[in-house]
């Protein structure tokens, strides 16, 4: 079990923008993290930190809050073509739940 717990929402989105970008293989080998803010202050709303892209195509952005990380999907199907991919990552304008939202919700 986890006993430290990590509450810094642009060391969150660090760390998530490495474990995308750390697979050479497999579903996530196709993803990029592009436009990234390294000095990106978080805000209440949150704050741009970077845009996630699957072979060439925008499939989220992530905005970094004091305490979290969120991943917001674009709304786009995407079907990679990739030969070791067969059909992952689609989204469909569905973004993650963070803390006080409801799984799912459009903004």
């Amino acid at each position: 079990m986890v006993e430290d717990r990590i509450t810094d929402g642009k060391r969150i989105g660090q760390l998530f923008a490495s474990e995308l970008t750390g697979l050479e293989r497999g579903p996530l080998g196709a993803v990029s993290v592009e436009d990234s803010e390294p000095d990106v202050e978080p805000t209440d709303g949150g704050a741009f930190a970077f845009r996630v892209v699957a072979d060439g195509e925008e499939i989220g952005r992530v905005r970094v809050t004091e305490t979290t990380a969120r991943l917001e999907l674009a709304a786009t199907t995407f079907e990679s073509e990739r030969e070791d991919c067969d059909g992952c990552l689609r989204g469909a304008g569905q973004r993650l739940a963070g803390p006080g939202d409801e799984a799912g919700q459009h903004e």
